[in-house]
């Protein structure tokens, strides 16, 4: 299947428990996906579902918000 944004906060949260770094350079990586081609529910390689997918974009943002992402 593809990647899903949507878990991506969820997977950097529990990440962060072990390398703080990663989870964050994991969350960059999504929002330069998201800048680069859009927010969508999946992506595959060059292949993406549901354009302009909120949740996408929100879930994660709280996950941003408790990493502190800019700490």
């Amino acid at each position: 299947g593809g990647y899903w944004g949507v878990a991506t906060g969820w997977f950097a949260e529990v990440l962060a428990r072990v390398d703080r770094d990663l989870a964050k350079r994991t969350l960059f990586d999504l929002i330069q996906e998201y800048q680069q081609h859009g927010v969508n529910e999946w992506i595959l390689n060059e292949k993406a579902g549901v354009p302009d997918y909120t949740a996408g974009a929100a879930l994660p943002l709280a996950s941003i918000r408790r990493i502190g992402m800019g700490r």
